[in-house]
């Protein structure tokens, strides 16, 4: 699957998955630390951001607004430690993150989570182009 994924995510086990699972699968992997995430992100236009939740806290403090700016263009994947608080991670699902939870047991969970975020990435932008069509007046039904 052709997809860049940008990861801010500093987990060792999730950046050795991704490099060598995601790019073997056909995934551009792009690093950057969390405060170069927003610039990063602008750099590179990935259709998938995979970070924590402390470096969406992170990013967030020093640029507000920033989660919101990904995930205007890209799916915004957070990893999250089973033990976690459920009130933090249900809130950044209620804005629109994807969640996956770690420790992650097989390879294929990464890959599978990406997968699943990538398709809802490509659904999304079809249906952006789909309304915009239609609202400019080029779209016409029946």
């Amino acid at each position: 699957m052709d997809a860049r994924i940008l990861v801010t995510e500093s987990d060792w086990q999730l950046l050795d998955y991704a490099y060598r699972d995601l790019g073997a699968h056909g995934y551009e992997i792009v690093t950057a630390r969390p405060d170069d995430a927003v610039a990063a992100h602008s750099r590179c236009h990935p259709d998938v951001v995979l970070t924590s939740m402390d470096d969406i806290a992170y990013f967030e403090s020093q640029s507000p607004g920033a989660l919101d700016e990904m995930m205007a263009h890209s799916v915004v994947l957070v990893t999250v430690a089973l033990e976690s608080d459920p009130g933090d991670w249900q809130a950044l699902a209620r804005r629109g993150c994807e969640i996956l939870f770690k420790p992650l047991l097989h390879v294929t969970e990464l890959r599978v989570a990406m997968e699943f975020a990538v398709r809802n990435q490509r659904r999304a932008l079809f249906e952006k182009r789909r309304n915009d069509e239609r609202d400019g007046g080029h779209f016409r039904a029946g």
